[in-house]
Formats: C-alpha cells, structure tokens, sequence
C-alpha cells in the first residue's frame, strides 16, 4: 500500500484506528531502514501538518516513530520534533530533555549537523525560560559545530537558523535594529539554499516584519509580511502562518485601516480555535481585544478579554510549575556538582598527603642505605 495513502487516512483525526495504523506503517516502513523518504514524509506530515490540529496525537505519532526508527540520525530527529511539539504545549521541561538527548546522541554519533540544531534549540528554549547564560553556551556550541558540516547546503540552512536565534536574542531585549542585521544574514544564507527554501524565508519575513513593526516602521513592516504571506500560499495552517496574519493584522491597526485589519483577526480568530499553542492564541486574543476596543465593540471585547484573561492564567501557571521544576532541577545538579567537587578535593588531598609520605619514606630509606654503606666500609 502506497505510504502516502496510509498518512491521508491517519489524518482522520477522531479515529484511534488512526494512530493504530500509522504505528504499524511506520513500523513496516522504517524499521527495516529500507525506505527513507517514506519516513521523511511521516516525519513532515507530523510536524507541518498533525501538530497544527491534535497535538497530543502529532506527539503519539512522533513517540511511535521514535521507537520503530533503527538510524541514528532519524532517532536525533525524532526527539527534536518531539522536544518541539512539547514545546508547542508549554512543557518546556519536557521540551529540554528530549532536546538535551538529540544533543547528545549527535554528539555521540559525531552528527555535527544535528549538534547544532539540537544546541540551536535548546539555546532557544532556555533563551524562552529566561536562563540566558545557558542559552548563549548552547548557541556557542551550535555554532561551533557549524563549520564542521560535511553537507554545505545544511550547513547554510544551519547557519540561517542560528542567526535567526541570535535575532531572538536581541528582539527580546528590544534591540530591534541587530535583530535585523542578523535576519538579513539569515536571509543572505536562506538565498544560497534549495531544501525548504519558502518555508525558512517565510519565516524570516516574518520575523524581519515583526522588527520593523516595533521600530514603528509599519509600511516597511508590512512590505515583509507581505512577501511572508506569499510564501505560506498553498502550505497546511500551522502557528506561523497565525503569527503572519497577527502581525498584519496589528500593523494595519496602527495605521488605522480596521477593514484590513479585520480580515487577518477573522484569519486569526480561526486559526485560534484551532491551535493548542498557548502563546499563539493569546497573542491573537490581544490583538483582537484592541481591534474591538477601537471599533466600540463592548460584547466581542468582553469576551476576547476573557478567553485572554484564562489563557494568561493557564501560561503563568505552567510556566510557574516550569521554573520551579527547572530551579528544583538545577539545585539538584549544583549539590551534586558540590558533592562531586568536595569528593575531588578529597582525593587529590589524600593522594597529595599520600605523595608527601612516600618521599619523605624515600627520603628515609636513602638516608639509610648510606648510613649503612658508610657503616660497612668503616668495618
């Protein structure tokens, strides 16, 4: 049976059967390691389009391709989409460890390719959670790993992304114009790429729209998220393509065109019913919240300021449970990193003391030994 068939019918979203059977293709098609692109595909479907609309089910699926995967590098990927799609449900600590584990497996395997993605990611994650010494050591390591890559295509594409993560960086701490600078450099790399060209462009669009938009440069900022929506043509909805329509919809606003803006918050709103992101949704709540505000909307304002209201809830809870994980975590680790060192210092003064008895006994028994080769040649 043809692979792609098998996925069109496990997008029947409200059907167990479903997974069932995308567990046993998978298992058919890519535990023998006899069909590559079949899991490229799998692999594609789950991340562009699945997690769009279930993503307890992307993350069943991705779990079940996890496990029927034999190769090495298919392994790192899966726990990559898996540490994302944990990421899109704002378990960022779960998001971690499965991105800690394709760092190390790649690192393992000498996959410098995916060193960097996997570094890249979690330089990304701990950027989010506010550790931004952690952050900066893992984009240091992702971009040393850089260089190292074998195939020039990914490494470029590589290169891209990592610049696109130090515009994170700097966006959040409104250094707008860097943020920029380092777009276009991820734009200079996306150029000399084939593989997945759009979708990286598109996103960098946006991303360079979004700058302009907070250094009020809002005709500037629309010319790229224009070019951003162009590209998103023809692809599944998924939170990127909600985010272009946010950032269109809030630029229109500040230049005061609400018939515009009113046509991306109705893309929006639907993309919002839809999504499982917390932070995509709450982003399209605010912006539907000021629409309404400026149109005198009182009823649609009420209500887009109460969804708002418990998604802001729902975020600050979890990502208070998330802080108090990570410190729990990190306390864990500075005591056995205490232990560990006291232990050292344990063992490098007892041999120390153990070095110093020795020479002084050698010295001793040299002593000696003279002692009595005098003694013996007076006799």
């Amino acid at each position: 049976m043809n692979v792609k068939y098998c996925i069109k019918i496990c997008q029947n979203k409200n059907s167990l059967f479903s997974i069932i059977l995308m567990l046993f293709f998978s298992s058919i098609y890519i535990v023998k390691g006899q069909n590559q692109d079949s899991f490229n595909l799998i692999y594609e479907k789950i991340s562009k389009k699945i997690a769009h609309e279930d993503l307890g089910r992307a993350l069943k699926l991705a779990d079940s391709l996890l496990l029927n995967t034999t190769l090495p590098e298919n392994q790192i990927k899966c726990h990559v989409l898996i540490a994302r799609l944990y990421q899109q449900k704002e378990e960022l600590d779960k998001a971690v460890e499965f991105s800690q584990k394709a760092a190390e497996l790649a690192h393992f395997q000498k996959n410098y390719l995916w060193q960097a993605r996997a570094n890249g990611h979690l330089a990304g994650l701990y950027r989010i959670m506010g550790f931004q010494n952690k952050a900066k050591h893992y984009l240091e390591v992702a971009l040393e790993a850089i260089p190292q890559i074998i195939d020039k295509e990914k490494a470029k594409n590589t290169a891209g992304l990592m610049q696109q993560e130090l515009a994170f960086c700097n966006m959040d701490e409104d250094n707008y114009e860097q943020a920029i600078h380092h777009l276009n450099l991820a734009k200079s790399y996306f150029d000399q790429i084939i593989e997945n060209k759009d979708f990286l462009m598109m996103n960098n669009e946006r991303l360079l729209g979004q700058s302009y938009y907070y250094l009020k440069k809002y005709d500037t900022a629309l010319v790229h998220l224009k070019k951003a929506l162009h590209l998103s043509s023809g692809r599944p909805t998924n939170y990127i393509i909600g985010m272009i329509h946010t950032g269109m919809a809030e630029t229109y606003l500040e230049l005061n065109e609400l018939k515009k803006a009113k046509f991306h918050l109705n893309q929006d709103e639907k993309i919002a019913k839809e999504s499982q992101y917390l932070q995509i949704k709450a982003a399209i709540y605010s912006i539907s919240k000021e629409y309404y505000r400026r149109t005198a909307n009182k009823d649609k304002l009420i209500q887009a300021s109460e969804k708002k209201v418990s998604l802001d809830s729902q975020i600050n809870y979890k990502q208070a449970d998330l802080l108090d994980k990570v410190s729990s975590n990190l306390e864990k680790k500075e005591i056995r990193t205490e232990k560990l060192s006291r232990r050292q210092s344990q063992i490098i003064y007892f041999l120390s003391t153990l070095l110093f008895v020795s020479m002084v006994y050698l010295y001793y028994i040299r002593r000696r030994r003279k002692s009595d080769i005098a003694h013996f040649r007076k006799i």
